[in-house]
């Protein structure tokens, strides 16, 4: 009976380590993929925005402007929680970068609607009550927008924002 105890408990550390490990490769690839794609860009044609805390949370924005169109990548990295990241895609609609998130976080991809309020050389981040339209989650129709002025993501030069990303 000891021995099946035993035999029981190795099994399921066994597979739980396997699960582990499967998880975190797709989460690194993803990373590897957004990096490489704007690597492909000139550092002229990017602009890299970054928000940090003493709780060691971070954001991390990088666009590419064309006319109105808006592309680029977008990092979630909030302490204790799973990081998201993955790419944007939106436009400007005055001083408010309207744009569809395509993100991985705990090894399944999602969608959603982001919002960031473009204030001189920072982006504030929009929160509001959102609904779930097909696979994707977008802010309801009416939904008031609240820009938290305590997340404010600040102008940095893209090659210091890739040496912080490849460390990890």
């Amino acid at each position: 009976m000891k021995h099946l105890r035993t035999y029981g408990l190795a099994t399921l550390l066994v597979f739980s380590l396997s699960c582990k490990e499967q998880s975190e490769p797709k989460n690194k690839t993803l990373h590897k993929e957004v990096e490489e794609q704007s690597s492909k860009v000139s550092n002229s044609d990017l602009a890299c925005y970054l928000f940090t805390n003493s709780n060691n949370d971070s954001i991390q924005l990088v666009v590419k402007k064309s006319t109105s169109n808006v592309t680029g990548r977008l990092i979630y990295n909030f302490y204790e929680k799973d990081a998201s990241f993955g790419s944007i895609k939106g436009q400007f609609y005055g001083d408010t970068l309207k744009a569809n998130y395509v993100f991985q976080a705990e090894g399944t991809t999602s969608e959603r609607e982001v919002m960031f309020l473009k204030q001189g050389d920072h982006y504030i981040p929009g929160y509001g009550e959102l609904a779930t339209n097909g696979n994707r989650s977008v802010f309801k129709k009416d939904a008031i927008i609240n820009f938290d002025t305590n997340t404010v993501l600040e102008s940095i030069d893209c090659k210091v924002l890739r040496k912080s990303s490849a460390q990890r």
